[in-house]
């Protein structure tokens, strides 16, 4: 009976030692070794040195060992680390439950139904829908922008239909958008930009007066003005 239990473990400590272990690697390499050697000729003995080939176990690349433990274990490694995340390979992380990865990123994720953003949470807690009046963002998908139709020219959709407009620019509640401000007007001309007029076909900025637009003479004007 002892000899059977000692064979059953004996067997069971090779199956263990061959089992492949996550993140350790069999690396071959020279171990060197001394020996001593007798000189038949002086009767005298010298130390000589030998190379073995031998094989040790150490961390695969992409793993790091874990030194809490007696044995050798190797943890992956996730650079940069995962946020509400577990690194279950190298530079792979596994997301937390009802957590997602946040968009152009492979190491943090966010909690969706924390991070929904003028949306509810629906779908056992694995997507945002947005709320009336609202659109995903293409970035982020867990956010939700305002929507305004149509589209918000020169300014910010702060809720829905509803434009800020950007300094210089003032609401024009006939294009539903901002167009720009010139304060001294524009005399045959246009505002195209805050304080920036851009003249009619025939004209040219008076240069004492940017606001005005002066009417081009291809011909002198003799006893008038143009």
């Amino acid at each position: 009976g002892r000899t059977t239990a000692m064979l059953w473990f004996l067997v069971l400590s090779i199956h263990l030692a061959a089992a492949e272990i996550p993140g350790v690697c069999n690396v071959k390499t020279m171990d060197t070794k001394h020996r001593f050697v007798i000189n038949r000729e002086t009767l005298t003995w010298r130390n000589e040195s030998y190379q073995v080939p031998v094989e040790r176990e150490q961390c695969c690349e992409g793993y790091t060992r874990d030194t809490s433990s007696r044995y050798l274990s190797c943890e992956p490694v996730c650079d940069p680390p995962c946020v509400n995340a577990v690194c279950e390979e190298p530079d792979t992380c596994v997301c937390f439950p009802d957590h997602q990865l946040v968009n152009y990123s492979n190491s943090t994720c966010y909690d969706v139904c924390e991070a929904c953003v003028n949306s509810e949470c629906v779908d056992d807690n694995v997507d945002c829908v947005c709320e009336n009046g609202y659109e995903r963002d293409q970035t982020f998908l867990h956010i939700c922008n305002a929507k305004c139709s149509p589209p918000c020219s020169n300014g910010v959709c702060k809720a829905p239909n509803q434009c800020d407009c950007l300094e210089g620019f003032s609401l024009d509640p006939h294009l539903h958008g901002c167009v720009p401000n010139c304060t001294e007007g524009c005399v045959f001309g246009s505002c195209t930009a805050p304080n920036t007029c851009t003249c009619f076909d025939g004209y040219i900025n008076d240069m004492s007066s940017p606001s005005v637009c002066l009417p081009v003479c291809h011909q002198t004007c003799e006893n008038g003005f143009c």
